[in-house]
């Protein structure tokens, strides 16, 4: 019997050994963890999980670590497209909602590509990014806590427009380690 301990470590063995080997096919991965890139940043190249410095990235970064429910994470980068915590990266400054809507539906269509050359199509993605990050993943699987703690608020008898979660209650609920189904 096969328990989930050891299928998190077999994942894992199966993602290393394709990151060493850089086999051109995916090994799925059970659930990944996406956040979106933020525009505060390091002034000097670093690894992607220290470049990006704002307060909800590294809240949501750690709440994906935190977190059993994924197998690992990555970040969904405006001008890289797909990017792995560890991949080293110069500063820019490109904004997703500031480019045109051909260039974001280019953006989308190529970070699908490479979500699904990572990933494969059988991947549950459990997406901490706004909606422009989130066309990407269509037709994939997706978990959206966002949208789960927005609708618990409605259920409690909120407007929609009090129960919309701004960033700051977003930062606020990732901080606080609100649990998620």
């Amino acid at each position: 019997m096969t328990t989930l301990a050891h299928r998190n470590n077999l994942a894992a063995w199966a993602r290393a050994t394709r990151d060493q080997l850089d086999l051109p096919f995916p090994i799925p991965s059970g659930r990944v963890g996406l956040v979106a890139c933020c525009s505060r940043k390091l002034d000097h190249s670093a690894p992607a999980r220290e470049l990006y410095c704002s307060r909800l990235f590294k809240a949501a970064v750690a709440w994906l670590e935190a977190s059993t429910r994924c197998d690992g994470w990555a970040i969904l980068s405006a001008k890289h497209g797909l990017v792995q915590p560890n991949d080293l990266l110069e500063p820019y400054d490109l904004h997703l909602a500031t480019l045109p809507s051909t260039e974001r539906a280019r953006w989308a269509a190529r970070t699908h590509e490479q979500l699904v050359a990572r990933y494969g199509t059988g991947t549950i993605f459990l997406v901490l990014a706004g909606w422009e990050y989130r066309r990407c993943l269509h037709g994939l699987l997706v978990e959206d806590p966002i949208h789960h703690w927005t609708q618990q608020r409605r259920d409690r008898g909120m407007t929609s427009r009090r129960a919309a979660l701004g960033v700051g209650l977003i930062y606020k609920m990732l901080r606080e380690g609100k649990a998620y189904p």
